[in-house]
């Protein structure tokens, strides 16, 4: 038999000893139910019995193995059961294509059974951290990738990686890897891409603008419009809509995409602190005065400008691709004809940049996941299974995420799919992996966006002091 152990190899003794113990599992003898001692792999290998423990640990960690005190180290038996953990399951526009996959799947292989797991979404990252920390962490989850360094700097999460290799990576849109990586590992299967686009309501347009279109190119040219609705509607209709007063998540979401088009934002690729650089000065400054001269409504969280919007009182909204498929739910109305929905890729801020956030869904394996083998032909049925990623798709109003599908996809034979694709051209994903504490420090981010944007606070003055106190927290 050739030696596992390679001393002269770069990758380290305890991974090598690791995925010696994962092949042993696999193939153990039959009736086989503990690994060998540390002490006689040490010694069959001639390496420390420490760099066995930390091995054995990372595999009882991730749920292969359990130490019994005084007895040995037993192999966990594999499970046909998965809990899958996503909030998709309790949204009307979602539900009922997640569930009918998820029952699908469990009928195309016999003996698994899947736990569908609904959380809200916004209880989704807290909910996930209590489970993942009491040892009860499901084996999937459906994350936004925002939330992917903080459970990985945890080690909360199994690198996809290390299983998958190169499949993960190849065939996807660029801007979305780093998206799913953490220190040199992927750690989530892009499941779609969602840029943020323009909606807009074609009847308000038409009443109070002589037109049901919507082509301006940039923000200040719909100024215009904007105080043409305020003032033939004597404010009973809202022109746009900014939720600056949502959390953290909503700052990111609704803000940073005008940062990025003025070449700003909170932290550069190379991870340094920018939050008070020129640039965002210029973009927090423009953005006071297109909210005043705009009549823009700050007043309101994104659930209610949803409802607003979906009841024809809010001209203009900002959101992703699935508010096609939201705006049904909340009013009877567009149940059967979706036409006076308009949409269209964001404006251009003065700077020329038209820019759009990510805000896509991933899908993740918890390192506490018993068999991650079936874990992981679960993420590859919902993220690479053609026929199954087009029903998806079409029934959902969500964008593909693999680079073969752009023209061969029927959801891009639409103007919303051709929207979707044009917005791809210029969406980019928020850099939170360059540090850990990213979303932390975004609350110190939104509430200096509130002082500037509700509270008229100087914006040079504000940038500067909490970037010196996001500095400060980066130090810790």
């Amino acid at each position: 038999m050739t030696d596992p152990i390679d001393k002269d190899s770069r990758v380290p003794l305890y991974k090598q000893v690791k995925d010696y113990l994962l092949d042993y599992i696999e193939k153990r003898p039959v009736g086989a139910d503990r690994i060998p001692p540390e002490v006689e792999i040490s010694k069959q290998f001639g390496i420390s019995r420490a760099t066995v423990r930390t091995a054995v640990l990372d595999l009882v960690n991730e749920g292969y193995l359990e130490r019994i005190p005084g007895k040995g180290t037993y192999i966990q038996p594999k499970t046909n059961t998965l809990v899958f953990t996503n909030w998709l399951t309790l949204e009307e526009y979602s539900a009922g294509s997640i569930n009918a996959l998820i029952e699908e799947y469990q009928q195309e292989v016999p003996g698994v059974e899947i736990e569908n797991l609904g959380i809200p979404y916004l209880q989704t990252e807290h909910q996930l951290m209590l489970m993942a920390t009491g040892g009860k962490a499901p084996d999937i989850a459906a994350l936004i990738y925002l939330w992917i360094p903080i459970f990985a700097h945890q080690g909360a999460l199994h690198p996809l990686d290390e299983v998958c290799g190169t499949e993960i990576t190849n065939n996807i849109f660029p801007q979305t890897l780093d998206a799913v990586s953490y220190q040199g590992h992927v750690y989530g299967f892009n499941w779609i891409n969602a840029p943020n686009i323009l909606f807009y309501n074609k009847r308000i347009l038409a009443e109070y603008t002589g037109s049901e279109d919507c082509s301006e190119d940039y923000y200040d040219e719909l100024v215009e419009l904007f105080a043409k609705i305020h003032e033939g509607s004597h404010g009973e209709i809202v022109p746009y809509a900014l939720p600056v007063l949502d959390d953290e998540q909503f700052f990111l979401y609704t803000l940073y995409n005008y940062l990025h088009s003025f070449h700003g934002g909170v932290i550069n690729p190379q991870g340094e602190m920018i939050f008070n650089s020129e640039e965002n000065i210029r973009a927090f400054n423009w953005l006071k005065s297109f909210i005043k001269k705009g009549h823009i409504d700050i007043s309101r969280g994104y659930i209610a400008n949803r409802r607003l919007f979906a009841q024809n009182r809010i001209a203009f909204c900002q959101e992703g691709p699935w508010l096609r498929n939201i705006v049904p739910t909340l009013n009877r109305e567009y149940h059967q004809d979706i036409d006076n929905i308009g949409f269209r890729t964001l404006p251009k801020t003065p700077n020329d940049g038209s820019s759009s956030v990510l805000w896509n869904h991933t899908l993740s394996v918890f390192r506490q996941c018993k068999n991650k083998k079936l874990a992981v032909e679960l993420i590859k049925y919902l993220t690479q299974n053609k026929e199954v990623c087009q029903r998806y798709y079409l029934e959902t109003g969500m964008l593909p995420v693999r680079l073969d599908e752009l023209q061969t996809n029927p959801v891009y034979n639409n103007t919303f799919g051709q929207v979707l694709k044009q917005q791809m051209e210029t969406a980019f994903a928020i850099p939170a992996a360059h540090h850990p504490s990213f979303m932390l420090s975004i609350i110190l981010c939104a509430r200096a966006a509130r002082e500037i944007l509700i509270g008229d606070a100087d914006a040079a003055a504000t940038l500067n002091h909490f970037a010196g106190l996001i500095n400060e927290f980066y130090k810790r």
